[in-house]
């Protein structure tokens, strides 16, 4: 069946920026401006000690969403890290009460606090504030990695918002893939996951995508 030909696609930002007489320059300007991050000495200061208490033989805990596979992610980071999880008890509780407090502010309404590159079965960019940051609701859409559905609005937007995490972070980011590395995590869990009857096809899938470096993000500017 043949579409008509007077149809055409709704995209509800392009509306709001055409409705308003708005360029798409100041759209995007006002949502960065509007996004919420930690100070870079705190995101830095949180890290240094992330790492100390990931390689401390006095089998530290580590909070963690675990929103599925919670008994085999207890069991992955018991086997391979010595760590001991524990569950955050509102799946994002622990990053967002930690946020709020370092900039003075209680929840802010109608934001969400998002991880920035994902990771929240990583207990390391779970709990890292360079990873957390609040970004208007309205917005938040706009930052995701949905690649297959990626208009040029939701592209620009997002790159310039990765710049803007590069500008604050990138020293920060930097060090964390050089610790993965260091440490040879990816080594130790292809190892401890290489006999697939140990654990479910689709948790050794995520649990290699959650500790893969990150990616170079595009430079301010």
């Amino acid at each position: 069946m043949n579409e008509p030909e007077n149809i055409r696609a709704l995209n509800a930002y392009e509306e709001v920026i055409r409705e308003y007489g708005i360029t798409v320059e100041k759209f995007y300007e006002v949502g960065i401006k509007m996004c919420l991050f930690a100070p870079h000495e705190e995101a830095m200061r949180d890290w240094l000690e992330l790492k100390k208490q990931f390689l401390s033989h006095d089998k530290p805990s580590m909070k963690l969403r675990m929103v599925v596979h919670e008994d085999w992610l207890r069991k992955f980071y018991e086997e391979l890290f010595e760590l001991e999880l524990v569950k955050d008890r509102d799946g994002n509780l622990t990053p967002n009460e930690t946020l709020c407090n370092l900039l003075g502010i209680c929840k802010p309404a109608n934001y969400v606090c998002a991880h920035i590159f994902g990771g929240t079965n990583n207990p390391l960019l779970f709990n890292s504030l360079f990873n957390v940051c609040y970004i208007p609701a309205i917005y938040a859409p706009l930052t995701n990695d949905n690649r297959y559905k990626m208009t040029p609005l939701h592209a620009g937007f997002r790159n310039l918002f990765l710049a803007e995490v590069q500008e604050r972070f990138g020293d920060i980011i930097a060090d964390y893939n050089s610790f993965l590395l260091q440490q040879r995590i990816m080594e130790r869990i292809e190892f401890d996951l290489k006999n697939p009857e140990s654990y479910p096809k689709r948790f050794i899938a995520n649990i290699k995508e959650q500790w893969l470096p990150l990616q170079p993000l595009p430079s301010a500017g």
